[in-house]
């Protein structure tokens, strides 16, 4: 009994000390937020990483997706986010905007400034104040350092929760640690996508755009995905489980509504709608047919000479690597 107490005690010890190792570390690699003023945790990742990081993946991206060839699309996108570039609070980044010859409806943004947009999202949009959000949005990311954030945030947590099992040699305490940390690591997620949101509509404001696009445009994406999901017999679009990384879109369109109430807005905001369909106009819809295209449950693939079927049921996604199907079951054919 007098042993175990003892070994206690000492567990405790590294315990305390793992903690004021870690804080030590938080506390010496702490910056000021560009967007906020207020520090924030980005750890050993550095402006110049970023642009370094984002260089290099740029790339990748370019090679995994392709790059839509339809240019007045593209011109009209690397108008739009010259246009709210010079409302970005960093002034160190260079701005590259790519519009990717991908059907999904999906934006992201890299470290370094690029941002990414696909002919599935601009699909979905209907004028170019709606497009604006979205690329605004993702230079809101950009801005506040987010993805810096996180790669720190998840750096510390891998640090932490090593150290916290030495110290109580338990790889149970290891695995709950693991699942607290990574719950936090996502909650952390959602504010950063609050945040983004709030700088979209800041940044539509300042450049003269309608404010209220943000809201307009995640309504037409909580219909998409519901559509989908229906389409592929899942469950309903807001059906999240917990480790959920985005907020649920209802929550986004009430603040969005909210925030564009609080910010001036342009005596003519630009909408652009007629310009917008026309830019769009003659742009391929759904699978492009160099990697093939799918129709109902059969992938085509004309240049290959490649035709199958899968079962009733599954869902037949196409990427330029493999032609992925899977069903609600968790059945997957690849």
């Amino acid at each position: 009994m007098m042993m175990a107490i003892i070994l206690l005690k000492g567990s405790l010890h590294m315990y305390r000390l793992v903690l004021s190792v870690l804080a030590l570390f938080f506390l010496t690699e702490c910056t000021t937020s560009p967007t906020t003023g207020r520090p924030i945790f980005t750890g050993v990742v550095s402006e110049q990483n970023e642009a370094q990081m984002g260089a290099e993946e740029h790339s990748k991206v370019i090679r995994q997706f392709g790059v839509n060839d339809t240019s007045d699309l593209n011109f009209m996108v690397a108008r739009i986010g010259a246009r709210l570039a010079p409302y970005a609070e960093r002034k160190d980044v260079r701005w590259t905007f790519t519009v990717l010859d991908d059907d999904m409806v999906n934006a992201f943004a890299i470290p370094g400034g690029y941002v990414y947009i696909t002919r599935g999202l601009l699909a979905l949009a209907e004028d170019e104040a709606e497009v604006a959000a979205v690329l605004a949005h993702e230079m809101g990311h950009v801005n506040a350092r987010h993805s810096a954030q996180q790669m720190s945030q998840g750096l510390l947590a891998n640090i932490g929760l090593q150290a916290l099992g030495v110290a109580t040699g338990s790889n149970v305490a290891s695995q709950l640690g693991g699942v607290g940390a990574d719950l936090y690591l996502k909650s952390y997620s959602r504010g950063h996508e609050f945040e983004a949101d709030a700088l979209s509509i800041k940044y539509l404001s300042q450049a003269g755009y309608d404010v209220s696009a943000t809201e307009r445009f995640l309504q037409k994406l909580e219909r998409s995905t519901q559509f989908e999901a229906k389409m592929q017999g899942q469950a309903g679009a807001q059906q999240f489980s917990y480790l959920s990384t985005h907020p649920q879109t209802p929550d986004r369109v009430v603040r969005a509504r909210q925030l564009a109430q609080q910010v001036p807005q342009a005596a003519n905001p630009t909408v652009n709608r007629s310009g917008y369909l026309q830019a769009i106009s003659g742009t391929t819809y759904g699978d492009g047919g160099k990697d093939g295209f799918v129709r109902g449950n059969e992938f085509i693939h004309p240049q290959l000479k490649i035709r199958f079927a899968v079962p009733d049921g599954f869902a037949i996604k196409n990427t330029p690597k493999a032609v992925i199907a899977d069903n609600k079951n968790g059945a997957l054919i690849l």
